[in-house]
């Protein structure tokens, strides 16, 4: 029971430490590439016409216990899918009459990829708003990739356990699952994120997925 409490101790100041480093380094990483965020939105515009900003709904966190919370008379838990319904920031490199297709084509021959977005999508840049969503507490640094609705909706008790943390800007999903797969072939890299969760594999994951950007010189 005292091994039990010191655990739950541990990872509550784990779960303290990493979202107050959250706060502090997504500010400060946003006020230092300001000047590349401003030019990046600039270049989107004029690229293609539609917004800057791509927006889309995923779930996060479910920070639930066993009671249900209702709004409005509702039941929360028939309305936002298992977990906490957030928007999600990117920017936009897709034209917005794009095409939908059954399958996700080849990113290097996806024709709904405007020329700015193509480059984005190599470079990850596209993925620099989300640290606005880091910023306000709705993911983290590093955690299980943020899924949509509908995907959420098709979990079961095992995929739910991904739902414990807040979802990560990079991960071991996001580093080493590969898109070509269904999605649950690449639940055991979140699974394990989940139970191995602490400091030291944090910096790992923030380190790999550093040098991977900068290795990224393909444009």
């Amino acid at each position: 029971m005292v091994v039990f409490r010191k655990g739950r101790l541990l990872l509550s100041l784990y779960w303290l430490v990493k979202r107050v480093f959250d706060t502090l380094f997504s500010a400060l990483v946003l006020l230092l590439l300001s000047p590349l965020l401003l030019l990046v939105a600039i270049l989107v515009k004029l690229d293609s016409r539609g917004p800057v900003i791509f927006r889309q709904q995923r779930i996060g966190q479910d920070r639930r216990n066993g009671n249900s919370v209702r709004f409005n008379g509702t039941d929360r838990r028939q309305v936002n899918h298992k977990g906490k319904p957030f928007t999600i920031c990117k920017f936009r490199t897709m034209r917005v009459d794009s095409p939908k297709y059954a399958t996700t084509p080849d990113e290097d021959t996806d024709p709904r990829l405007t020329r700015v977005g193509r480059v984005l999508r190599r470079t990850c840049i596209d993925e620099l708003p989300q640290l606005l969503n880091v910023l306000n507490g709705d993911m983290s640094f590093v955690g299980p990739r943020p899924e949509m609705p509908f995907i959420v909706q098709t979990y079961n008790s095992l995929h739910c356990r991904r739902l414990k943390v807040k979802p990560g800007l990079t991960g071991l999903w996001q580093l080493k699952g590969s898109r070509k797969v269904p999605i649950h072939k690449n639940l055991h890299y979140d699974l394990h994120y989940i139970k191995k969760q602490s400091p030291w594999l944090d910096f790992k994951i923030i380190l790999q997925t550093t040098l991977f950007a900068l290795s990224r010189k393909n444009l």
